[in-house]
């Protein structure tokens, strides 16, 4: 019997304000992308690189970019 997920379920995405940031509020991204059994197959941060100016777009390139290792995942 199997258990698989669906697809909206084999990502998680995660926003954090950037400490780097001076005075300034500015956001990063995690995201984590999971196999179809539910195991962690990608754990990907955006830390250290491009902060943003809001936590909703954050939020969406990380889903973006989860959405995209996903479709590579899957072909």
């Amino acid at each position: 019997m199997s258990h698989d997920i669906d697809e909206d379920s084999r990502i998680d995405v995660e926003c954090m304000r950037d400490s780097s940031a001076n005075g300034v509020p500015r956001y990063t991204w995690d995201y984590r992308v999971f196999a179809r059994d539910g195991t962690t197959i990608i754990d990907a941060s955006d830390s250290g690189g491009v902060s943003y100016d809001s936590e909703k777009m954050a939020r969406s390139e990380g889903w973006r970019m989860a959405r995209e290792s996903l479709a590579r995942l899957e072909r």
